[in-house]
């Protein structure tokens, strides 16, 4: 029975490796080669293979012992059974193999010198993976570098001193590789580092690295350093390079002059790499040599590329997360279009874009970036049916679509974009039923249709672009329904008030064009529009008999009348979406210089759009008949209201209302 695996005080060593006294333990009839001792195959083995740990195996005095090893620091310790490995070992004869023993894969490869096996290399990885062919072949190119190291106390025939060096520069060429790999971060950084090691080789004189397309459709040169030879083999390189891409073979080329090894990849080749001479042949052992080079760079391309794109898949969400946010706070569904425009603009590569908004069966522009004024001017005044191209029959799914031929025409002739030297993407927001609106991605020639990256943000966008505007659609249906409602109790006011009905219409319409005059917008605007129009819904709890009182109020009827901002402010509470219509509404009767009602607010300290309704308000009062006197003119009222000015109106929101009244007022 073979000997557990145990160190010279009989207990287990980290990694499952036992120590030993080399000395004790003969090696073909003397004591154990200094090479045999040298931890730096174990380690190679284990860099190159990503391995949990990396024996040396030799043959001693009661068995197969340990003569050097190495672990990977994070890897735990090994548990597997030291007879199975010795076992496994001892039937290793001239090519390595790989087994399993339970949860681990075993990879063990024959150091040969003297035309006899003199040790094993073995490796184990905790993972029920299956070893390549290229990692096998690796291993053996390692072992056979170990065994070159043999020494002289080797018989003179074991390794000559050229092959022993040629096998040094060999293990060489994989150490430093794997080392240069393992800090790549792009295709581009791996073919550099292929490149360059190769040609440190003396007999690599125009290594080429050709890396295939993702889409797999084309195969181009990423990398490669110039020779004496390089034109006239070109082509022959390019063409070997393409064969290997296709077939997935390794193979010498023109005569053994040159030779290609293609990058495998796990279900596909991820490119090849060539390389030629200088002045002699290469043979079976530098082909085993380029085949294990490129599979370590298919094996860093494929990282990358999963780096590539786990990191692209953080920025995506990252991206559509912020927009969501963005997308959330805007007032109206044309503001979710203008968002949604400027984003795309800055989130996708694109010479211009355009967002349309759905209205029954046509598309009407709502935003817009990167076009001149005059293609501005024209797509503006245009619009888009879902019933012709380019649009129909591209609203059914959720897909992006390039458009060719008589769909850019159609688009051309609809909305005056240019119809030569650019590339459309239409990009619908929603499918069937439920599309809401398409953008149109323009770009040019040159660059042509979206990348993946860009699609994938593309549909994306779309995506936070359906819900953003689905749920500012809704928000707008509710609070329409709201302020209808709270419209219909203030219109009912005109049964006790016939002023008051019409007098809410003409105020909105005065209070929103001296508002925009102040450079109101957004919300702020629309703030003003539905204070203006629910600013006496309070009213509606004051008595009838004070509010069609022929003469002057009593102190009492008037603090009555003074408690209707207060009745409309809480009338509005229950809806969030008004909260600022609603500070509006309770200060739109407080004064400039602090005169007013109900908490006596002054200056800047009272909202501005409650100054320009308390103007509006005053002005639309003194031009409208009243149960208890008639309406002054026009003229008569801007006195007024200048006569006042910086005592209960803003002298600035004066001087602009007079500018609108000026240029007419409804009556």
């Amino acid at each position: 029975m073979l000997p557990r695996l145990t160190g010279g005080d009989g207990a287990p060593t980290p990694g499952g490796a036992p120590r030993v006294d080399p000395a004790a333990h003969p090696v073909a009839g003397g004591a154990i080669a200094p090479a045999l001792r040298d931890g730096a195959p174990c380690r190679l083995l284990g860099e190159l293979l990503g391995l949990d740990a990396a024996w040396i195996l030799a043959p001693g005095a009661t068995g197969r012992v340990v003569t050097a090893r190495w672990a990977r620091e994070e890897a735990p310790a090994q548990r597997l059974g030291e007879i199975r490995l010795a076992a496994v070992v001892e039937e290793v004869d001239r090519e390595a193999v790989q087994t399993h023993a339970g949860r681990y894969a075993l990879l063990i490869a024959p150091l040969v010198a003297g035309g006899r096996v003199v040790a094993h290399l073995a490796g184990v990885a905790r993972s029920p993976r299956d070893f390549r062919p290229d990692e096998l072949r690796a291993a053996e190119l390692v072992a056979a570098g170990a065994a070159a190291k043999v020494g002289p106390d080797e018989p003179p025939d074991a390794v000559s001193a050229r092959a022993r060096d040629r096998l040094l520069a060999e293990m060489s060429l994989l150490r430093s590789l794997t080392s240069r790999l393992a800090y790549a971060r792009s295709e581009g950084e791996i073919a550099h580092a292929v490149v360059a090691e190769l040609s440190h080789q003396h007999r690599c004189a125009t290594p080429r690295f050709y890396l295939r397309s993702q889409a797999g459709d084309e195969i181009e040169l990423l990398s490669r350093r110039a020779g004496d030879s390089e034109e006239e083999r070109a082509d022959a390189m390019d063409e070997a390079a393409v064969r290997a891409a296709v077939d997935g073979r390794a193979r010498l080329v023109a005569g053994g002059e040159a030779m290609v090894a293609p990058m495998l990849g796990e279900d596909d080749v991820v490119g090849a790499v060539t390389v030629s001479g200088r002045g002699h042949s290469f043979d079976s052992l530098d082909l085993g040599v380029l085949e294990v080079v490129a599979a370590h760079a298919a094996v860093a391309c494929r990282n990358v590329r999963l780096y590539m794109s786990m990191r692209e898949a953080a920025e995506i969400s990252e991206a559509m997360l912020e927009l969501g946010q963005a997308l959330a706070t805007q007032v109206s569904v044309r503001a979710v279009a203008e968002m949604l425009a400027r984003s795309v603009d800055r989130l996708v590569e694109c010479a211009a874009m355009s967002v349309w908004l759905r209205t029954g069966e046509r598309f009407e522009l709502a935003a817009h970036v990167g076009y001149m004024p005059r293609e501005a001017d024209r797509i503006a005044a245009s619009s888009l049916s879902g019933m012709d191209a380019p649009l129909a029959g591209n609203l059914e799914s959720r897909q992006i679509v390039v458009l060719e031929g008589d769909e850019v025409d159609a688009l051309a002739a609809a909305t005056g974009v240019p119809r030569l030297g650019a590339c459309y993407t239409l990009v619908p927001i929603g499918e069937r039923a439920g599309n809401r609106a398409v953008m149109i991605v323009q770009r040019g020639r040159r660059r042509g249709p979206p990348s993946e990256r860009d699609e994938r943000m593309l549909l994306g966008i779309a995506d936070q672009a359906l819900l953003a505007i689905d749920n500012r659609a809704l928000v707008d249906e509710l609070e329409a329904a709201f302020v209808a409602t709270m419209q219909s109790l203030a219109n009912a006011l005109e049964t006790k008030d016939e002023y008051t009905g019409d007098h809410a219409q003409a105020l909105v319409w005065m209070a929103e064009e001296v508002a925009r005059r102040l450079d109101l917008g957004g919300v702020a605007l629309r703030d003003v529009g539905v204070a203006a129009a629910l600013h006496d819904v309070g009213k509606i709890g004051i008595p009838a008999s004070i509010l069609e009182k022929p003469g002057p109020l009593t102190d009492d009827e008037w603090e009555v009348m003074r408690t209707h901002p207060e009745l409309g402010a809480r009338i509005m509470e229950p809806v969030p979406a008004l909260a600022g219509a609603r500070s509006i509404v309770l200060a739109c009767h407080e004064h400039w210089d602090g005169s007013g009602y109900p908490h006596g607010l002054a200056g800047d300290d009272i909202p501005l759009g409650a100054r320009i309704i308390l103007a509006c308000d005053a002005f639309h009062a003194m031009t409208s008949d009243r149960v208890y006197r008639q309406a002054i003119p026009v003229e008569a009222a801007i006195d007024e209201l200048r006569q006042c000015a910086g005592q209960h109106f803003e002298p600035r929101i004066v001087d602009v209302l007079v500018e609108v009244v000026g240029n007419g007022h409804p009556g």
